[in-house]
This record gives C-alpha cells, sequence and structure tokens, in this order.
C-alpha cells in the first residue's frame, strides 16, 4: 500500500493521483487516500479514464481467475495499453 496523500492539496496533480490508483481500485487504501483520489479523478477526465482502465483490469483479473497480483510493471502496461486503445489521442500524463 502506498503511503497516505499530503492532506495540503485538493487539486492534487496527477501524478501524485495516479501512484494511489491502483491501491484505491484494490481497496487497499486508507479512506482519506481514497477520497482525494477520487474527489480528483471527479474532476479530472484523464484520471477518471485510468481508474476506468484500473477497475477494467482488475474485473478481468477476476474473470479469469487470478489469484495473485500481477507485477506492477505489467499492471501499467496493460492500463496504458487499454487507455491507448480507448483514447486515439495517445497516453496522458
Amino acid at each position: 500500500m502506498q503511503d497516505t496523500l499530503p492532506p495540503t492539496d485538493p487539486t492534487a496533480d496527477c501524478t501524485a493521483i495516479r501512484a494511489h490508483v491502483d491501491d484505491v481500485v484494490a481497496q487497499e487504501a486508507d479512506a482519506v487516500t481514497v477520497a482525494r483520489v477520487e474527489a480528483h479523478a471527479a474532476r479530472c477526465a484523464a484520471c477518471r479514464h485510468v481508474m476506468a482502465a484500473a477497475r477494467a483490469y482488475r474485473r478481468a483479473m477476476r474473470r479469469v481467475g487470478a489469484s495473485e497480483r500481477a507485477p506492477a510493471t505489467l499492471r501499467e502496461r496493460a492500463i496504458t495499453l487499454m487507455h491507448e486503445t480507448r483514447d486515439p489521442r495517445g497516453p496522458r500524463p
């Protein structure tokens, strides 16, 4: 589980938010981090898309019966590929 996001900036930058997406989707983040990530995603279409891709990835892994969590690099690559497939403009920062 990642460290909690700093409490100061309600418009935290996307990089900080995205570092916590997997933990939020896996229900491994604390309540404060969940609230901050979801609030940011509600305002940021790019991060909302990343959250949706992470949730889709998690659902797909459950359907195929994955019993272990994929390595972070594989998860990040899968999410990037899903993002590129759904958004013809390519990956977002």
